[in-house]
């Protein structure tokens, strides 16, 4: 009876076991069975511990760095995280925040090692003129210094500020990139130099962003009085012996004007500004020196009188008052002023000439007798001339002879012309307009006679 009654009990719960696992593979969801392994794919992490502002650095065989790629599963990785190797690999980075020893790194959180201000700068913006960013006096990178203009007079506020920027930063203080960037500059100045770049910035005067006067400095730094007039002496010093090489090598206006720069800017310098006057009078010097030669050899080498006469004018007026070269520039200038005047004469006297004997070609026989007559008066001055074929005088004569034998060949062939008509010779009286008109084409007195020909030869009515 127990045996049986322990049967019915193992059957019973054979069933109800049954039952429950039915019921159980009834209520798994579809597609819960155990997953296959999950996708994965590299994913740079931290290496260490990573300061803000510390260089981006990947993990090399040796286990140098700062960043290595793990095998990660894809599903996992953050947003903006880094999977491949080209995005550290290409520009240098910097880390924008801290990251802790395996930590994802993600792209939001970098920046451009170009792009940096390191902890202990402070952008801060200049605007400046267009045209200099335009020709590229000043440029992306390069060392410059800032200068304060108050009534026209600069003072030194920093050096060896470096362009960070041009144009304008976005929300998170980043460069833009934009095609029509405004004229703006941002210098990377120290911290502890900000409140001072900003208090000259709202001053009076004007901020004037120049080239670095050296360029191989390493780092910014606010001018105090004793170091702006320190850097102000031996840039007037620099300024002065670039003018003495200037005055070498024969450029005495580049010269002057920067002496005359060390004068108007560098007077607060004294030995700067009485080296500058004494490199002057030296320049001036030899400059007179220099346009007294030329005015020489203009008028004894090359006979151009006029151009001696405008050298020496402007001797006149770059020459110091002492110079010793006025006294020879004085009697040169006799002997220009005289050669030139001949040359005018000489001149004047040629264009008679050539006056008489295009006129005599033409046969316009009054102007050539009223030129000759010219010639006649100003063979009187009693001049005389080198490389000529004739003298005043002389070329006077042989004109006069000239002019008188066509003025009697054109009478007696007129008069002649005339008694033809007188007969009613038409045909002689035509033959003979046609000799006068090719000799003595442009002769005023040929169109009267040519009607009175033409109107022989018409019918009586």
């Amino acid at each position: 009876m127990r045996r049986k009654r322990a049967l019915v009990y193992l059957v019973a719960c054979l069933l109800c076991a049954s039952l429950a696992v039915i019921v159980a593979v009834r209520l798994i969801p579809k597609g819960s069975a155990d997953p296959e392994p999950t996708d994965r794919t590299p994913l740079l992490l931290a290496a260490q511990d990573i300061k803000p502002g510390e260089r981006i650095v990947l993990a090399g065989p040796e286990g140098k760095g700062n960043v290595m790629f793990v095998d990660w599963p894809r599903n996992l990785v953050p947003a903006g995280g880094i999977t491949d190797k080209k995005d550290v690999s290409g520009t240098p980075l910097r880390a924008r925040t801290a990251f802790v020893k395996h930590e994802p790194i993600q792209t939001s959180r970098l920046v451009k090692e170009e792009d940096y201000v390191p902890t202990d700068m402070y952008p801060l913006m200049v605007k400046v003129a267009e045209d200099d960013l335009k020709n590229g006096r000043l440029r992306l990178g390069m060392k410059v210094d800032v200068i304060v203009v108050t009534n026209k007079r600069p003072t030194d506020l920093m050096r060896c500020a470096q362009i960070w920027a041009i144009g304008r930063l976005d929300a998170n203080g980043l460069p833009l990139t934009e095609k029509d960037a405004p004229p703006n500059v941002w210098l990377l100045v120290k911290k502890t130099d900000r409140d001072a770049f900003i208090e000259a910035e709202y001053g009076a005067g004007k901020m004037v962003v120049v080239e670095a006067s050296d360029p191989q400095c390493t780092e910014p730094y606010v001018v105090d009085a004793a170091t702006s007039q320190q850097a102000r002496s031996k840039e007037a010093g620099d300024m002065v012996a670039r003018a003495k090489a200037l005055t070498q090598a024969g450029q005495y206006e580049q010269a002057l004007s920067l002496l005359d720069d060390v004068a108007n800017n560098y007077s607060d310098v004294s030995t700067a500004a009485s080296q500058a006057a004494v490199e002057e009078s030296k320049t001036r010097e030899s400059m007179a020196q220099s346009l007294y030669d030329r005015a020489k050899a203009a008028l004894e080498r090359d006979n151009d009188f006029a151009q001696a006469v405008r050298l020496l004018d402007e001797l006149d007026k770059q020459a110091p008052a002492t110079s010793p070269v006025r006294q020879k520039a004085a009697t040169l200038r006799q002997q220009a002023n005289a050669a030139l005047d001949k040359h005018r004469l000489q001149a004047q006297y040629e264009a008679l000439k050539t006056a008489i004997d295009d006129a005599l070609a033409s046969g316009d026989l009054p102007t050539a007798q009223k030129k000759q007559a010219e010639l006649a008066e100003f063979s009187k001055q009693d001049v005389e001339f080198q490389d000529v074929k004739t003298q005043p005088k002389e070329a006077a004569e042989e004109y006069a002879k000239k002019v008188k034998s066509a003025l009697n060949d054109f009478s007696i062939r007129k008069q002649a012309l005339e008694y033809f008509l007188k007969r009613d010779d038409v045909q002689a009286a035509r033959g003979q307009l046609a000799d006068l008109k090719k000799k003595y084409p442009a002769h005023p007195d040929v169109p009267g006679l040519e009607k009175a020909v033409q109107a022989a030869e018409k019918p009586a009515e």
